[in-house]
């Protein structure tokens, strides 16, 4: 551990789920539970929907569809609304693919400040204001030989999203003007 806290990285952890409305279970497949006050809504990937309790429904929007399919995700979102339960309301969801880890990210701290750029596909889900857009990289050397291509996911807004991975999560939070060089399939 001293190594870790030395070089700036820190073991991922999420937030515990008595401080939010979402608990994420699960060591390999991950899923996670949202837990919505009436009205409230959550948004997932096409085919992330594990399960549903009474009272919550469901419906297809094309929110920023374009950009959505440029940066990698389904031109649809699904939504989950509590519409009918007085009390809360669940719903759960889990990544597209085996093995996937959800990792939480609130937009709105001032380690991410609103704005993240992202893996294509990264997006898995959300819940307040988050925003799928696509980020444009016209350097030929970055886009061709970088791996991670010319359109990238630019996420957006002061909610939360919810991004799959796999693997083992790491983090770190860049001071000013520092760099670093990552694989682009650790990214």
């Amino acid at each position: 551990k001293p190594v870790l806290a030395h070089s700036g990285w820190s073991k991922f952890e999420a937030k515990d789920p008595d401080e939010c409305n979402y608990a994420i279970t699960g060591h390999e497949s991950q899923v996670i539970t949202f837990r919505l006050q009436n009205g409230d809504t959550c948004k997932g990937e096409p085919g992330s929907m594990m399960l549903l309790s009474p009272g919550m429904e469901q419906h297809v929007s094309c929110d920023g569809g374009f950009e959505r399919c440029c940066s990698g995700e389904s031109c649809f979102v699904m939504n989950f609304t509590n519409a009918g339960s007085s009390s809360a309301a669940y719903a759960a969801l889990t990544p597209n693919f085996p093995t996937a880890k959800v990792i939480p990210v609130n937009m709105s701290s001032p380690d991410v400040n609103g704005t993240l750029i992202a893996q294509q596909g990264a997006f898995m889900a959300s819940v307040g204001d988050v925003h799928v857009q696509m980020s444009l990289d016209c350097n030929f050397m970055r886009c061709c030989c970088g791996g991670l291509g010319l359109v990238r996911q630019k996420l957006a807004g002061t909610g939360t999203v919810f991004l799959s991975g796999t693997g083992t999560m790491v983090q770190k939070v860049l001071q000013p003007g520092e760099t670093i060089l990552v694989d682009t399939n650790c990214v």
